[in-house]
């Protein structure tokens, strides 16, 4: 632990972090990047959005963020975001690292998060985005790590509910309704009370489709954090690969799960 916190610090934060894994990146800016929209036929998000829906004839496009915008936040010094944003420091609680001490050399917390001013900022900015391109709602993952901000600031529970209700109320506001929102990587308790307008709660792990042991275990877990979830959620189990050996449990078990 003092090892990553001080002498290896800069090199697992910013070489082997940034280099090898998204952990740590941040978001540069609210539109579509380069690499994505070169995919499509016309180089713009709004119409890849309406190709889908008429060509494959699905009624709904979501889109994926995490709370703080991408897995590292923002990128403060990409010009895109509000004067003020900057790279704060987490800190996990020492509840949390008794549990799970490896949390001491996450790169979120080795590396830094990149904030905006006000979370009411981040979200509009983003939301108005998507929604301009015909996206239809967002899954928001990574909520718990509002849970290491706490310091300095009123505490986790202060900060989590400020982000996750910026965030409905954005939904809201863009996409028509708050329950155009799913939530995710949110079993922390600060994150369970603090959703008012929004009900999917991710109640799963991911699916892991090169692991053949990670199935069953996938389902019995599941299940098990329905049971409490189910009680102020509705529970969601989660995406998995329709062309899959696995795929015939998990479509089994989803058809039942109560989940949307």
């Amino acid at each position: 632990k003092w090892c990553t916190a001080w002498p290896l610090k800069n090199y697992l934060a910013v070489k082997w972090s940034g280099e090898d894994f998204a952990w740590s990146r941040r978001l540069r800016s609210p539109e579509p990047n380069a690499k994505f929209l070169a995919t499509t036929r016309t180089g713009k998000l709004g119409d890849f959005v309406s190709e889908v829906k008429s060509e494959l004839g699905i009624s709904e496009v979501w889109a994926w963020h995490s709370l703080l915008g991408y897995w590292g936040g923002v990128e403060a010094e990409a010009g895109a975001w509000p004067s003020g944003s900057r790279i704060e420091m987490a800190k996990p609680m020492e509840s949390i690292l008794g549990v799970e001490p490896q949390m001491a050399w996450d790169p979120l917390v080795l590396g830094g998060l990149g904030l905006t001013p006000q979370p009411a900022q981040l979200y509009d900015t983003i939301h108005r985005s998507l929604a301009n391109a015909g996206v239809d709602g967002v899954k928001i993952d990574i909520q718990a790590v509002t849970t290491m901000l706490g310091e300095k600031r009123g505490g986790s529970r202060k900060v989590t509910t400020e982000y996750l209700q910026a965030a409905e109320e954005s939904v809201r506001k863009h996409f028509g309704s708050s329950t155009q929102m799913i939530n995710c990587m949110s079993h922390a308790s600060e994150c369970l009370y603090s959703v008012k307008g929004s009900s999917v709660v991710r109640a799963s792990d991911d699916f892991w489709p090169k692991a053949p042991a990670s199935h069953s275990s996938h389902i019995v877990h599941v299940a098990y954090n329905s049971l409490f979830i189910g009680e102020i959620a509705q529970p969601d189990w989660d995406m998995f690969q329709s062309k899959h050996p696995a795929a015939g449990l998990h479509a089994a078990a989803r058809a039942v799960s109560g989940g949307p």
